[in-house]
């Protein structure tokens, strides 16, 4: 069967997609945690946000203007829904675009903190949407929370094979304009990334 690209999907297909999301969302947890520790602040640009789950859970704890962007029209359509339902339509913007696109991205403006989760393993080009992203961060951070390639052939689990290991991220990193960066393992096979100027 032929994998759905995210720019692909229709409204009842992202619809579908966000209630899957909100089933999991208990895997935000870590970048909730990880933006009280950072004291996020500000202006925030949210890359891949899919149907907005995760958009509204930062905008109803932090005090936060956030632009959100993904690639697909009916992934913000029903991010559209969501955040209208949380009553958050003064916080969160909405934007379809690319990352990959530098005009579209430097349009966007200024940001404190630049953010994506679970979107990572989906760019075409990593090295070109973080080089893309460089010039619209302040003195901020890029924060990324995506899912680790891992093995584990001893319980007859392969690895998701999408996803990055932490020595390709660390391989993709280095040939960006970042020079400062953190890479940590989270639990269940995750990982998260943070790049500074």
């Amino acid at each position: 069967m032929k994998k759905m690209k995210m720019e692909e999907y229709g409204v009842e297909e992202a619809r579908s997609h966000s209630k899957h999301a909100a089933m999991f969302s208990f895997l935000y947890r870590p970048i909730l945690k990880d933006f009280e520790k950072l004291e996020v602040k500000g202006r925030l640009l949210e890359v891949g946000c899919g149907s907005g789950i995760l958009a509204v859970k930062i905008a109803q704890k932090f005090e936060v203007e956030i632009t959100a962007i993904d690639i697909s029209k009916s992934m913000i359509e029903v991010a559209k829904e969501n955040i209208k339902k949380a009553n958050l339509e003064g916080k969160i913007k909405l934007e379809v675009g690319d990352v990959h696109d530098e005009d579209f991205v430097t349009r966007l403006g200024k940001f404190d903190c630049v953010y994506s989760t679970f979107s990572l393993h989906h760019w075409e080009s990593p090295v070109k949407a973080l080089n893309n992203l460089y010039p619209v961060l302040e003195d901020g951070m890029i924060y990324i929370l995506d899912a680790r390639k891992i093995w584990m052939g001893f319980i007859g689990v392969k690895p998701y094979s999408e996803a990055y290991s932490v020595g390709e991220l660390k391989d993709i990193i280095k040939k960006t304009k970042f020079r400062r960066f953190e890479i940590s393992k989270r639990f269940p096979g995750l990982v998260s990334v943070v790049l500074r100027k």
